[in-house]
């Protein structure tokens, strides 16, 4: 390849070696120097971090063993039976490609259609092939006709060239009704296949063909994704970087997700459908104008995240989708400009396409879904935004306060379990370096603040191309709702602190008792025959204590109350007098017993308190 080096598992294991021999020797180090320190300090105060750790590295582990189950058991069987598929059935008469491209650089146009046009041309000669491409010029244009026209492919290759005058969705919908219209035309072809790609995405030889077969072996399939390596024209180190572990994750969660014959993301750098799937009016509608309803936002329109709309449309439909691993597309990024602007700008567009669809997912329910795995994945999309940040604020809160230790075994800790997750990202064919494990800091803490901030402005959405940036705004609200997105947002993140701090013992909780006070239920004893004229008021006064609630005021008359023995409690009483009038108990002279109230308690630690007048 011209532009870019295609490393295999053998590279990326290499690649490890840094990482390795830098990271694990100073977590050793950290933990040999800290630990006889760290022995002494109260272990209830990782209760709560420990907690958290539980889901957030038990979800971890369970999506590993899944993603490793797929990969070594699962999906050799189903690439077998697809391969085997496509020798012995007859191929589809006819396949289609949708490509929005936009202004995009010439060499990386050139390269997404050689790429191409290599991998339609190992195909059968009876299969036809229909391009839509869908261009920002008539410069593009000519381009795009030349190149296609100068290939050998181009015998077998329809071009269809449309204008993106109205963004990309209405031009994909444009598309796809032209699709549909030769679809229908040249009689129905349930193995036809429609091909999404990106205008900076470039594909493996065998790609197209080796996705027609899955499609032929499993008639329930109706969307695949693949695997993504980037190729970054970037002089930021970082950002390579950053994209590079960015796909080395998505790779482990897809291969987790496709053992339940789901994902959570159809990428619109390379996907493909079965034609008959998406072809009616509420799919292409949808692509074209989707919206979602929300309490702060009202009715809004979606700008991007086209991809998560066509996943949505075929998730609700029950339809099978799998991620296949080993066919590999390349994208092709061209960003320029500084790490952290440019990485925030597609964190807010990515997080904000994720979570306009989270909830109306979460609605079909676990069945609707493919099963509660991929509804708890779904849900943990708006989790993580929370559960990112506990263990970081938990530590922070208990160096300050507590005890400074906490801080350099938390970061052995870190170091350890990172360096596992690059092992693993690295088994998995991605590159790595020293580099990797804080940008996966840098994504997982950074991230989630500003998956938190995307969560409460759903509606303002951000598109960013070539160093220009787009923002959408909704219409003007009432200003009765206009602070309001802002304020729940802080009062989200006032109460999340609050948790942390009251669970780590920074700040006390509300005291229990002291609010069960506020609502105690009040018996009148006189109404259950407690009177001045017994001689005995003890067995009547034990008897409403033994039925009575916890919490519960027992209201004595007026007058001496006279009893023959000892009055038990046992459990949060109050005997109080009726009025101002003194109220006194008084022992007869046959009473029985060593004192007038008895204090009982079942357990060790019950605890009495005594209130002062």
């Amino acid at each position: 390849m011209k532009y870019w080096k295609k490393f295999g598992r053998k590279e990326a294991l290499y690649s490890l070696t840094g990482p390795l021999f830098f990271y694990l020797p100073i977590a050793f180090i950290i933990g040999y120097i800290f630990w006889p320190y760290f022995y002494y300090i109260k272990n209830e105060h990782f209760i709560v971090i420990g907690l958290f750790a539980t889901w957030r590295y038990g979800w971890m582990l369970i999506n590993y063993i899944r993603s490793i189950i797929y990969q070594k058991f699962r999906y050799p069987k189903l690439f077998k039976k697809a391969q085997d598929t496509w020798n012995s059935k007859q191929k589809p008469d006819h396949i289609y490609f949708i490509i929005p491209t936009y202004k995009e650089k010439a060499w990386i146009t050139y390269e997404m259609l050689q790429k191409l046009l290599s991998a339609i041309s190992g195909l059968s000669s009876q299969i036809k092939t229909t391009l839509v491409i869908e261009s920002g010029s008539e410069k593009e244009d000519k381009l795009i006709s030349h190149i296609i026209k100068a290939h050998p492919a181009s015998k077998n290759i329809e071009l269809i060239l449309q204008r993106q005058q109205f963004g990309k969705r209405m031009a994909m919908g444009f598309a796809l009704r032209a699709i549909a219209r030769k679809y229908f035309s040249k009689g129905e072809d349930y193995n036809s296949v429609t091909f999404f790609m990106d205008g900076d995405t470039a594909i493996s030889k065998n790609a197209v063909k080796d996705v027609l077969a899955f499609f032929m072996a499993f008639p329930k399939l109706a969307a695949i994704t693949t695997n993504e390596v980037a190729y970054i024209a970037s002089k930021s180190k970082w950002y390579r970087d950053w994209f590079n572990m960015k796909f080395g994750q998505r790779h482990i969660i897809f291969c987790s997700h496709s053992l339940s014959k789901r994902v959570l993301t159809l990428t619109g750098r390379f996907s493909a459908f079965r034609t008959c799937a998406i072809i009616d009016r509420e799919f292409i509608e949808s692509l074209e104008n989707d919206y979602i309803f929300h309490p702060f936002w009202g009715k809004f329109k979606f700008l991007m995240g086209d991809d998560k709309t066509t996943w949505y449309q075929i998730l609700k439909r029950k339809w099978d989708m799998l991620y296949l691993p080993n066919i590999i597309c390349y994208s092709l990024e061209s960003r320029g400009g500084n790490f952290l602007s440019v990485s925030i700008k597609l964190l807010l567009r990515w997080y904000g396409n994720t979570l306009r669809n989270t909830n109306r997912a979460l609605k079909l329910g676990p069945h609707n879904v493919g099963g509660p795995f991929i509804w708890l994945a779904i849900l943990d999309q708006k989790l993580s935004m929370w559960t990112a940040l506990v263990g970081p604020l938990s530590v922070l809160f208990l160096s300050l306060k507590i005890d400074p230790v906490f801080f350099p075994i938390y970061i052995a800790w870190i170091l350890i379990v990172r360096t596992i997750q690059l092992s693993i990202i690295a088994i998995g064919g991605h590159l790595v370096n020293i580099r990797t494990l804080p940008l996966m800091l840098y994504n997982q803490w950074i991230g989630a603040l500003i998956k938190i901030w995307v969560n409460f402005h759903l509606a303002e959405q951000y598109w960013a191309k070539e160093g220009k940036q787009q923002k959408i705004s909704p219409k003007p609200r009432p200003r009765l709702v206009r602070f309001l997105p802002n304020f729940a947002m802080i009062v989200s993140i006032i109460i999340f602190i609050w948790f942390i701090l009251a669970s780590e013992k920074i700040l006390a909780w509300p005291d229990k008792d002291a609010i069960k006070v506020l609502r105690y239920r009040k018996l009148y004893a006189e109404n259950y025959g407690v009177s001045p004229k017994n001689k005995d008021n003890a067995k009547i006064l034990n008897k409403m204590i033994q039925n009575a609630s916890a919490y519960t005021e027992i209201i004595l008359p007026p007058g001496t109350i006279r009893i023959q023995e000892p009055i038990t409690i046992d459990k949060p009483i109050k005997l109080t007098g009726k009025s101002k009038s003194e109220t006194t108990i008084q022992a007869d002279e046959t009473f029985k017993g060593d004192a007038l109230i008895k204090i009982a308690g079942k357990h060790q630690n019950t605890k009495v308190k005594l209130k002062k007048n």
